[in-house]
């Protein structure tokens, strides 16, 4: 099932040590798709964001994340402000060689959500030599 709110991602990775990977993971979510609510005077809205690599196997590899995003702001006319841009959502993870496809999906408690993937390619390094990746969509 593909989701029903555009969002673009990507994945570029650095070496942190042998055999060792660390991804900078950066998805950008047209804010409008965040869901405002008022609480005790103010706009809260939560992003829900979980995120598997999974070998071409299907198989899940063992370095999944999920996370909650808490974005509050005093008034509409601030929810408004932040609306006309989008939200820049990053993380950071720890993977080892391989070959993955990245799934990330997210939600903002309403209907509508975002689901993308990308190829995540991961060869091995040993350390001896300098390199880093060019991993985007």
């Amino acid at each position: 099932m593909k989701g029903d709110v555009p969002a673009s991602m990507q994945a570029p990775f650095f070496y942190s040590s042998a055999n060792i990977a660390q991804v900078h993971l950066a998805v950008e979510i047209p804010s409008a798709a965040l869901k405002f609510e008022k609480v005790k005077g103010k706009e809260h809205a939560s992003l829900n964001i979980l995120g598997i690599a999974y070998k071409p196997d299907n198989s899940i590899f063992p370095r999944a994340f999920s996370d909650t995003v808490t974005l509050i702001f005093d008034g509409k006319k601030e929810v408004e402000d932040f609306q006309k841009e989008f939200y820049r959502y990053e993380n950071q993870f720890d993977i080892a060689p391989g070959n993955y496809v990245l799934k990330v999906v997210f939600s903002s408690g309403n209907a509508s959500f975002g689901k993308l993937e990308i190829p995540l390619l991961i060869d091995a390094y040993h350390g001896n030599e300098f390199s880093m990746s060019g991993n985007s969509p």
